[in-house]
């Protein structure tokens, strides 16, 4: 006959050997590892070392620009948001750290009770009372596997997630402000170019009908010159509307009221000289911050599933409370009142229908997932780069180009004059030499835009800027 000890010896070492079988392995299985493979050098460029950027904006040597970005990183609204969520993240950090301490509680009751008592004999007596109490409490959860310091260490990895995440957004703003403020200088020399274009359309068109009273040109031309110069006018007013749009447009990256920015000229600006060296494509991996918010990621994740994993083991409380009780309250504080009482409580799941094993499985899948997020952002960084490259190794031989050929239309120019002083070419034909030259001046100047705006994402594409290969804060 089996005797009572000896199931309960039983029943211990099997639970014994299920705690052993539980804890052989605190690590999750989160499989192989996704890596990236990329070339030692980028295919235009094989600097070998990234550049030590202030604040690349100082670049362009503008004060007013300089003003109005430290007034955008004050006020902008997005940032604003940004800041509040990363100071979220840092209380909830705190709530979690939390658990890592006793818990200490304050309890006061008054019970009013009512029951039968023995009053004599075969007889009871229905007894009204009011029992009171005050007890200190205090629980305590052992940190036995490390599961509450893990749930620490996860909170703090997603406020390292978070930082990088204003981080990007804060380089995003600055580069599109910066983009759009240059845009909106060579809007401004675009009106001025228009206007001299118009005025000499306008004399040719008063030449071509004195011409044409004289009888020497057919009025196909002056018709043909009234359409040219009322699509000049209708350019015009577009360049004015896109004009006061884009200084709009920078008011809502400042949070203000739409009204006329100051600006630098572009004959200013466009000599600034803004050439950006990527350093190794490695360099990314440290350099751009969305790509350290998604190893952050990771790295929660990771210690998220390993919590999930430690859920399935023992559970230790330790638990306390000491105070007084009576049924008289002014007898409520004495000595022959006091209570206390001390208890420690192992909790162990054993059977749940497989729930925290799907849960734990469920945490492993969420890494994964965020694992191919981060090959995704990896190789998005890579092509960002490389395209920003290409263009402006394409946009280096466009100004060459474009160079060339302004030198070519300052020629014909000058030859146009002398053929015109010689009496061998119309005012018309110098006229149309002017224009040549100014449109390619045009094309000429927003190149050399396109060329700076690309410079400005490959600087975003690189991560922002850098203080000694550092991101810029």
């Amino acid at each position: 006959m089996t005797s009572t000890p000896t199931i309960k010896n039983l029943l211990k070492l099997g639970l014994l050997s299920f705690l052993i079988l539980q804890a052989c392995s605190f690590e999750p299985d989160l499989g192989k590892k996704i890596s990236i493979a990329y070339p030692d050098h980028y295919h235009y460029d094989s600097s070998s070392s990234l550049p030590k950027l202030n604040a690349w904006w100082h670049y362009f040597h503008d004060p007013r620009l300089n003003k109005l970005i430290a007034s955008l990183l004050q006020k902008n609204f997005d940032l604003k948001k940004a800041s509040y969520t990363l100071l979220q993240f840092k209380k909830k950090l705190d709530v979690t750290g939390s658990t890592l301490y006793p818990q200490f509680n304050l309890q006061a009751q008054v019970q009013r009770e009512g029951k039968y008592v023995p009053y004599m004999p075969n007889q009871k007596k229905y007894l009204v009372q009011n029992n009171y109490s005050v007890f200190l409490m205090a629980s305590y959860e052992l940190d036995l596997f490390r599961k509450l310091s893990d749930q620490k260490k996860a909170a703090f990895q997603q406020i390292l997630e978070n930082q990088y995440d204003v981080q990007t957004l804060r380089q995003s703003i600055i580069c599109s402000f910066v983009s759009t403020y240059l845009q909106l200088s060579l809007l401004d020399y675009k009106l001025k170019v228009q206007s001299k274009i118009i005025c000499l359309e306008q004399s040719n068109l008063k030449y071509l009908l004195k011409s044409y009273e004289q009888g020497n040109v057919d009025y196909s031309q002056i018709i043909q010159k009234k359409i040219t110069l009322a699509e000049l006018k209708n350019s015009f007013k577009e360049l004015q509307h896109n004009l006061t749009s884009t200084q709009y447009q920078l008011c809502t990256f400042l949070n203000q009221y739409p009204h006329p920015i100051s600006f630098t000229l572009w004959e200013k600006l466009r000599q600034i000289k803004l050439t950006i060296k990527p350093g190794l494509p490695s360099s990314l991996l440290k350099s751009r911050p969305d790509i350290l918010a998604k190893e952050k990621k990771l790295k929660q994740l990771a210690l998220e599933a390993k919590i999930k994993r430690k859920a399935r083991f023992p559970q230790i409380t330790l638990t306390g409370q000491t105070g007084y009780t009576s049924n008289k309250l002014k007898q409520l504080f004495t000595p022959t009142n006091t209570l206390f009482n001390l208890a420690a409580g192992l909790v162990q799941p054993l059977f749940e229908a497989g729930k925290l094993k799907r849960e734990e499985e469920i945490a492993v899948l969420e890494y994964k997932k965020a694992e191919i997020d981060y090959a995704k952002t990896l190789l998005q960084a890579f092509k960002e780069v490389e395209v920003c490259l290409d263009l402006s190794h394409s946009l280096k031989a466009q100004l060459a180009q474009l160079k060339a050929n302004l030198d070519l239309q300052e020629k014909n120019l000058l030859l146009t004059q002398y053929q015109y002083n010689k009496g061998n070419a119309s005012y018309v034909d110098l006229n149309q030499a002017k224009i040549s030259l100014l449109k390619t001046k045009l094309n000429l100047e927003q190149t050399r835009l396109n060329y700076f705006i690309n410079q400005i994402n490959l600087i975003k594409a690189l991560g922002g800027a850098w203080v000694k290969g550092q991101i810029y804060q």
